[in-house]
């Protein structure tokens, strides 16, 4: 008795007093004990621990076997909203209003945010994404134009390759495609770009150790600076072959960028010996001073499709890093 006074005096949840005063009738059915009497001590440990009726009850789930001193799952109350009907209609609206809200839908049906919550999330399987941006919408004409310069690159690389089956494309060394012709090691890509004279550090280059005792080391924000000169960019397959800087204050055009490509001659004939004689096909974006008459005569260009950003080599990896 001293025991139990003494546990429910140190219970301090009213969990934890219930499940004590259920292992105490445990305790005293065990020692075949009156119910009587186990409700009395009850009471004295601690008033209104656990009525007589509720011990009478226990003692004879005890004597017909039971040992959990917890309280059986049960079943709760009936789901009413999260039924068939309610989520056809919840997926009829989301379909024909894609951008319609849960508190319009839940006004709308008169069903509960939070089951509609679940009719959403977890039985439809929705999750609200915004919309990806894209350069441009391309017209009919111009997605038809993407698929015939596809097509005369396809039918290029067979050409090349002497095989008039599809080409074959791999995965080669450190993750990079390699197609088995030579139209890829005969190509050079180019582009311009703007290179500031004074470029702030990034954040992420500023970083450092930092102990849990250490001071958060501080930063000036920097901008670049205003003054900045136009590079030139042409690269193949190994490598970047010219880089071409104007001086400050001018810009390329038609008849500048035709000199660059007689020093990306030069260029290559010193750092790729014999790329000229098997031939070079110049790939570049459609910039007004490419496409000039004065530039195309000059060299063999791919021809490039509208809007494609990221078909040169040098969009992609070599103008971030300057």
């Amino acid at each position: 008795m001293q025991q139990c006074l003494l546990s429910f005096e140190l219970a301090g949840s009213r969990y934890v007093g219930r499940c004590l005063a259920r292992s105490f009738c445990l305790t005293e059915w065990w020692k075949r004990g009156e119910g009587r009497v186990c409700a009395v001590d009850l009471d004295l440990a601690r008033h209104g621990a656990m009525p007589a009726v509720v011990v009478y009850q226990w003692y004879i789930w005890f004597g017909e076997g039971r040992t959990s001193l917890g309280d059986e799952p049960k079943s709760g109350r009936l789901k009413t909203s999260t039924n068939e009907e309610n989520t056809t209609r919840v997926d009829e609206l989301i379909r024909c209003d894609r951008r319609m809200k849960i508190r319009e839908i839940a006004l709308k049906l008169e069903i509960p945010k939070s089951t509609l919550h679940e009719i959403v999330h977890d039985t439809l399987g929705y999750r609200k994404v915004s919309v990806r941006w894209v350069p441009k919408m391309l017209t009919e004409d111009h997605k038809l134009q993407r698929v015939e310069i596809s097509q005369r690159l396809l039918q290029r690389c067979q050409q090349d390759n002497g095989d008039e089956d599809t080409m074959h494309i791999g995965v080669g060394p450190g993750g990079d495609f390699q197609a088995n012709n030579n139209l890829f090691d005969n190509q050079i890509t180019g582009d311009e770009t703007w290179v500031h004279l004074n470029t702030p550090e990034t954040k992420r280059d500023s970083m450092t150790w930092k102990h849990p005792s250490s001071p958060v080391t501080k930063k000036f924000k920097m901008q670049r600076s205003a003054a900045k000169v136009m590079a030139t960019v042409f690269s193949d397959a190994k490598g970047v072959i010219l880089l071409d800087i104007l001086p400050q204050g001018q810009c390329i055009n038609a008849a500048r960028y035709c000199s660059t490509l007689d020093c990306l001659k030069e260029a290559i004939r010193r750092k790729r010996p014999g790329l000229l004689e098997r031939g070079v096909v110049l790939q570049h974006d459609n910039a007004t001073l490419h496409s000039a008459n004065l530039t195309q005569q000059l060299r063999p260009f791919i021809q490039q499709t509208l809007y494609s950003v990221t078909n040169t080599r040098d969009k992609v990896w070599i103008i971030p890093l300057m």
